[in-house]
């Protein structure tokens, strides 16, 4: 906390430039997109994407989950907040686009695959037992025996765990419940630098993006194109920001020599 609070007094310094920035935006709004990033300390989303003052809404949870709204977990969707992040942004403040973030190294795709494992060696009290199923959190004999952070990344992730198969050449994803919604595909022969949780990762903002389909206040925006729902995916050790190119099967460096390919294909 005193590094902190030394760091909001050093911010005085710089405190005009942002009320200039803040005025600029009340007096002309310019809100480009709607973020479902992760918690992890390391992505400054806002940062990653070069924007400014207002130009952001962004939701963050560990693994950059969109929750799925026609799942059968209903205690889950009624805690979840993003119905209506979607609700206030995509709807309220009609934002056209939505980017699902994700990135490399991360400890919320780690740790989904090693509950993968823990179910498939039934090595794990609470996926034993649960896989996806609904569950009545008011009797005691149903209690999940496992932490917050395992139940919430296995109820939301499994999906992604379900379609992650590595032995084909080509990953797909699609929703059962949109008939409109597009089939998204990741290229596994050109990912091959990836690690397994690196690829995991790019697999599940995939999965997230088809989670934004099945959300029936949205068959609107969606059925009209008004709403573009994009993938994106920050690798931090190189420093690059990538942009999920649906005509390649994935996810692309955003440089001077892709930038107008990129662009095209929005």
């Amino acid at each position: 906390m005193n590094q902190i609070l030394l760091g909001i007094l050093k911010s005085h310094a710089n405190k005009q430039s942002f009320l200039n920035q803040l005025k600029t935006f009340n007096e002309k709004p310019n809100i480009l997109a709607a973020v479902v990033a992760c918690v992890d300390s390391r992505v400054l989303t806002s940062k990653l994407l070069c924007s400014n003052v207002g130009e952001l809404f962004i939701e963050r949870n560990p693994g950059n989950f969109v929750c799925c709204e026609k799942s059968s977990l209903e205690h889950f969707n009624e805690n979840c907040v993003t119905p209506g992040f979607l609700e206030l942004t995509l709807l309220r403040c009609r934002i056209n686009d939505i980017i699902i973030c994700g990135h490399s190294d991360c400890r919320a795709m780690n740790l989904l695959n090693n509950l993968g494992k823990c179910k498939h060696e039934k090595s794990h009290s609470y996926l034993a037992h649960h896989e996806h199923q609904p569950i009545n959190v008011h009797n005691e004999n149903n209690q999940m025996k496992s932490s917050p952070l395992e139940k919430w990344i296995w109820e939301n992730g499994c999906k992604t765990l379900q379609n992650f198969n590595l032995k084909s050449d080509i990953l797909s994803f699609k929703s059962s419940i949109h008939p409109k919604c597009p089939t998204l595909e990741l290229d596994l022969t050109l990912t091959k630098h990836l690690t397994e949780i690196d690829l995991l990762s790019q697999a599940n903002v995939l999965q997230q993006m088809i989670n934004v389909y099945s959300y029936e206040m949205l068959t609107n925006q969606l059925a009209q194109n008004v709403l573009r729902v994009h993938g994106m995916w920050f690798e931090f050790y190189s420093g690059n920001v990538l942009l999920y190119s649906r005509l390649n099967k994935a996810f692309l460096p955003v440089t001077k020599e892709t930038i107008t390919s990129l662009i095209n294909e929005l």
